[in-house]
């Protein structure tokens, strides 16, 4: 199926037409500016290959999402559009380089056939698409909530991702972060004590708001 191009209200006025839409498409192409498509779930051939095999370097594992309680509520599905994932082609096959919760959620969601918004970014190296799902990965679950149970599975995969260089506790005033460090970081960032990460304890975990000296003061 071949791609439709969206008008992107920042850049057409409303009476600009479908040519001209997608005559600025091309243009921010050729410039490697981002462009907003619409295309079939199935034209999203997966996670970018980068990601896959950061994914086993790590063994990072599924993390546990409340998703599947408010999947087919209506109101879950428009906000699920309006968060476009991102893509990059590679041989003229789109795949998942960003806003990985919209990507997953998806797959849950919609059919293979359903129309998907994504964001085509271009001229990104495989280290920033790894930096940028790990801090996804890690960040997020804080914004929008994560189970106990999956604290400490969390706080694994930031003392990997800590070792592997790909991350580390920003702000830290050493030039390695320990994995105490690491727990002690991630602890904050949750608004848990720290050795709840590595209890199985039930219940979620609502996000608490930390400034960054807050965030650091402990470690």
């Amino acid at each position: 199926m071949t791609n439709q191009v969206v008008n992107d209200p920042e850049n057409l006025t409303p009476a600009a037409s479908s040519s001209a839409a997608v005559k600025t498409a091309r243009g921010r192409a050729e410039a490697k500016e981002p462009i907003l498509l619409k295309v079939r779930l199935a034209d999203v051939m997966g996670l970018h290959p980068a990601i896959e095999a950061l994914q086993t370097e790590l063994n990072i594992l599924p993390i546990k999402r409340p998703m599947h309680r408010i999947t087919q509520d209506p109101s879950f599905v428009f906000a699920l559009r309006r968060n476009p994932i991102w893509v990059i082609r590679i041989r003229g096959k789109l795949r998942c380089v960003g806003n990985f919760n919209t990507w997953e959620s998806s797959l849950l969601v919609f059919t293979e056939y359903s129309s998907i918004h994504c964001i085509e970014v271009f001229d990104i190296t495989e280290e920033r698409i790894k930096r940028n799902y790990l801090s996804e990965l890690l960040y997020t679950p804080a914004l929008f909530g994560i189970h106990f149970s999956e604290l400490s599975k969390l706080a694994e995969i930031a003392r990997r991702a800590n070792d592997s260089g790909l991350w580390a506790p920003p702000l830290l005033k050493k030039s390695k972060a320990s994995a105490s460090d690491v727990n002690k970081y991630m602890a904050k960032v949750y608004g848990v004590d720290v050795r709840k990460l590595k209890s199985k304890a039930a219940g979620p975990v609502v996000p608490i708001f930390y400034d960054d000296d807050e965030l650091l003061d402990s470690i």
